[in-house]
């Protein structure tokens, strides 16, 4: 009975095990142009971390891609030509959110270009651009008629599904604007609050849903409806004396940092989210640099750079919003995303400017750390006046220094208190009482305080709090070189990297191959952790090439990932620093034995040499091969 009971119990196991593995979770991909939203065509691989079990597809023209997995890790990898490939970790459990993927162009389209934004301004002039596409296909619309209602303005969207327009700003007497958009067979866009100021731009991509009617959409940041600073308030507290000595921390905000913070390629945006961990529209995973610059200008107003001197609040404003969003990376709010994309977290509309742009790229890798050398958490608010230490200073008094803030004084609070005053970080950069009535002009008054560079105000905020201004590492493979080339198939070779790193830190270098458009063959248990050095070394990694690799010339997607878990394999939790494809890489030869029957003579006799080549994969004879016969070294004869 005890026996009996045993294999039951033993069968029960491998039911439920059976169960198990056939359970799985749907899972809805779609891979677009991060500069347009167009749909791209990308090879799609995810690859479970526990099995190896590799799934290989295409997403079809609309850019969509969908499959059931087994739940657990995976590695995805998807790649385009002319974009940068793109690589995260994902816990596949049910249910899962759609993910949509915006690989950057290599080349990306000059109209997005700051240098040509910047070519376009005129004074009183506003510059929108735009790329319209189908919300179902993902592809451009061409043809569709785009107008300014204050102006009559009006253009046409080429066949990228592009349009420019250049317009005065007089007539938009409220300080906005309003676009209609529309074209046969779909739903017309209504774009109203844009804003717009003199020699000022917007970047958009907008999506048209097919049928009748109008989508109306108030294109102000969720956060700008409701930060603007009321007029100066005349019956604010004074806790404290203006007249008393700023306690400023020394101008050089860029000391050496214990150790350094790696940065991310990219970043998971959750969408539509009502608080940080309910994010109901999906998830969205963009480059670093690409998530900032739909960041800054959602919670900076872009307005301010067009200010002499108001670039440096831009400035200041990227490094805070790089450094929110790394902190999330380092600690996801949830397994499916990073970050949120409203006011819980930082607002991110994808929407981008000119100004925004360059100030993002002018502070590239600047981040902010903690006095522990950890990643900072930067918060800012619109106005920290009076929001806990008097009016003229910033900061709460007890969840962040007091700083005597004077360009501030007089203003309502509007916010949190902690961090950045985005609005004293204008006024600093401009040296003009900016509010909410003279936002974005050089007719407000000057408050006397001088002015401070964008390095400044960061100081001016975040020393206080002991945090501290550094550059990020980050690593660039430059080059790669395979050894033995060519390499027999079923035998071990050496794929070594060029790498240009920033700083010393330790990366797992990861490899997979690829034949024409086969599918990517991996190599995980020799994925190898190295330590880099500052400047350019070499490191180098085994790889086997499968014995049933078919012969060729292949493709060799190298990365780096930074083991954020310390565990020495690639698994969810860690992220991509850099991964570059090098075409046409490596030769692949099939693996062969040659066997030859003996052969024995006397002197003067003839006899027949006889050999057989074969596959070593499965013994298969090969026909048609040349081969050399020598005796004594001497060639005798090629058949």
């Amino acid at each position: 009975m005890r026996y009996w009971k045993g294999i039951a119990c033993l069968l029960a196991t491998l039911w439920m095990g059976a169960l198990a593995l056939a359970q799985t979770v749907p899972l809805s991909l779609r891979f677009h142009d991060s500069a347009t939203g167009r749909a791209l065509v990308a090879e799609v691989q995810l690859t479970h971390l526990s099995t190896q079990t590799v799934y290989a597809l295409r997403s079809a023209l609309d850019g969509r891609a969908e499959l059931n997995l087994p739940e657990g890790e995976y590695l995805l990898t998807a790649t385009c030509e002319g974009y940068q490939p793109v690589s995260i970790t994902m816990q596949v459990d049910a249910p899962m959110p759609p993910y949509r993927f915006y690989l950057d162009p290599v080349d990306p389209p000059l109209e997005t270009r700051t240098e040509f934004l910047w070519s376009l301004r005129k004074p009183n002039q506003m510059v929108v651009v735009g790329w319209l596409t189908d919300a179902l296909t993902g592809q451009p619309i061409e043809g569709a008629r785009v107008r300014v209602l204050e102006t009559g303005t009006l253009a046409t969207s080429d066949a990228r599904g592009f349009f420019l327009m250049q317009f005065p700003i007089a007539p938009c007497k409220t300080g906005y604007a309003t676009l209609l958009i529309e074209q046969a067979g779909y739903r017309t866009r209504r774009l109203e609050k844009i804003q717009v100021w003199s020699e000022g731009d917007w970047i958009y991509r907008l999506i048209l849903n097919s049928g009748v009617g109008q989508d109306a959409t108030d294109m102000r940041s969720p956060r700008h409806r409701h930060d603007e600073p009321q007029a100066p308030c005349t019956d604010c507290p004074q806790d404290k004396s203006l007249n008393e000595p700023e306690a400023e921390p020394p101008s050089d905000f860029a000391p050496a940092a214990p150790a350094p913070i790696v940065l991310p390629k990219y970043i998971r945006v959750g969408r539509n989210c009502t608080s940080r961990t309910n994010c109901p529209g999906g998830v969205e995973v963009y480059t670093i640099d690409t998530y900032c610059k739909g960041v800054i200008t959602s919670e900076w107003y872009a307005c301010w750079g067009n200010v002499p001197g108001g670039m440096d609040s831009l400035r200041a404003g990227a490094v805070a919003v790089r450094s929110y969003g790394v902190s999330f990376v380092y600690t996801p709010a949830t397994s499916t995303y990073d970050i949120c994309d409203s006011t819980s977290c930082q607002v991110f509309t994808g929407n981008q400017t000119s100004n925004g742009n360059a100030a993002v790229d002018a502070t590239t890798r600047f981040v902010l750390l903690t006095s522990s050398g950890g990643i900072a958490r930067s918060e800012y608010s619109a106005e920290n006046n009076n929001a806990g230490c008097g009016n003229g200073y910033s900061g709460t008094g007890s969840s962040w220094p007091c700083i005597a803030d004077p360009v501030c004084t007089g203003f309502a609070t509007n916010g949190h208190g902690r961090g950045m005053c985005q609005w004293g970080s204008a006024r600093w950069a401009t040296g003009r009482r900016l509010s909410s009535s003279q936002a974005c002009t050089t007719n407000a008054p000057q408050h006397g305080y001088g002015t401070k560079n964008w390095q400044e105000i960061l100081n001016h905020y975040y020393a206080p709090a002991g945090y501290q201004l550094v550059q990020g590492a980050v690593a660039t493979i430059t080059n790669l070189t395979a050894s033995p080339n060519p390499i027999t198939t079923g035998s071990t070779g050496s794929l070594n990297y060029s790498i240009n790193a920033t700083h010393d830190f330790s990366v797992i270098l990861g490899a997979s191959v690829r034949l024409g458009t086969d599918s990517w063959i991996s190599d995980t248990p020799r994925d190898l952790k190295v330590n880099l050095l500052e400047g350019t070394t070499t490191r180098s990694r085994q790889f086997l090439m499968p014995s049933n690799a078919s012969p060729g010339t292949y493709d060799v997607q190298t990365a780096l990932w930074f083991d954020r878990n310390n565990s020495n394999t690639i698994n969810t939790g860690d992220f991509l620093v850099d991964d570059r494809i090098f075409t046409a890489s490596w030769q692949v030869r099939r693996a062969t034995t040659l066997s030859m029957n003996p052969a024995t003579a006397r002197r003067g006799q003839t006899v027949v040499l006889s050999a057989t080549l074969r596959q070593s994969l499965d013994n298969t004879a090969l026909p048609n091969k040349p081969i050399a016969f020598r005796v004594n070294n001497q060639l005798v004869g090629t058949v």
